[in-house]
């Protein structure tokens, strides 16, 4: 997952899929296996925080940028993990 400054506009043309895509180029693979590259968003609670949670931290350009973020998710989460086990829990019949 990438953590993207938030004062940084989406690129223009392709967009944050782009960007993607050319960071997933640029890894390659490892041992046959390729990347796959998400940038983050503290919108996404559930994904990011599953992320960070279980994630291994390969680069930081700006620890700062990095450690907001993981604090606007962390504080989001609580909130919304009950809700979404909820909602699984009346849709699934549990």
């Amino acid at each position: 997952g990438l953590v993207v400054d938030p004062t940084v506009p989406e690129p223009a043309g392709w967009g944050w899929a782009g960007l993607e895509a050319e960071v997933e180029g640029a890894l390659g693979r490892v041992q046959g296996h390729p990347f796959h590259v998400t940038v983050l968003s503290p919108h996404n609670v559930l994904f990011s925080f599953r992320v960070v949670r279980e994630g291994s931290l390969v680069y930081v350009r700006d620890p700062e940028i990095v450690t907001d973020f993981i604090e606007q998710v962390a504080r989001r989460y609580p909130d919304l993990a009950w809700r979404h086990r909820r909602a699984l829990e009346e849709v699934l019949g549990l």
